[in-house]
């Protein structure tokens, strides 16, 4: 992957992992949003929303980027694994979520996957 590429990618993730973040924060504010409003009207009405969805809508188009140098086979699982790892640390850090040794075991183990990934792939 070119270092364009690669910085394009480190991008992605960032935004992806940030929409994340966005996203659970609406959900929460969700839980005391005026019950007056039907589902959908409370969801739209929730002023996060709209930057989450912008930081998708820029993580997409410079996802294609990503996509025109690197294989699909190699981009999305690394996209993917270092998002879990960022998205789980944000929510026990920002949330006070709870994660189990399960959960630190199920993201070791991913990160196994995405090292011999990047080494090997």
């Amino acid at each position: 992957m070119k270092v364009s590429s690669t910085m394009l990618m480190v991008l992605v993730i960032a935004l992806m992992a940030s929409g994340q973040i966005l996203f659970k924060m609406v959900a929460n504010n969700l839980k005391t949003a005026d019950a007056s409003l039907p589902g959908l009207s409370r969801v739209l009405a929730e002023p996060l929303l709209w930057p989450a969805l912008a930081i998708y809508a820029l993580a997409t188009v410079l996802w294609i980027a990503v996509l025109r140098d690197a294989s699909l086979s190699f981009a999305y699982p690394l996209l993917i694994a270092t998002s879990i790892l960022i998205v789980s640390l944000a929510g026990v850090l920002l949330f006070h979520e709870h994660m189990s040794t399960m959960h630190m075991a199920g993201i070791g183990i991913i990160l196994i996957g995405l090292v011999v990934t990047a080494v090997y792939g």
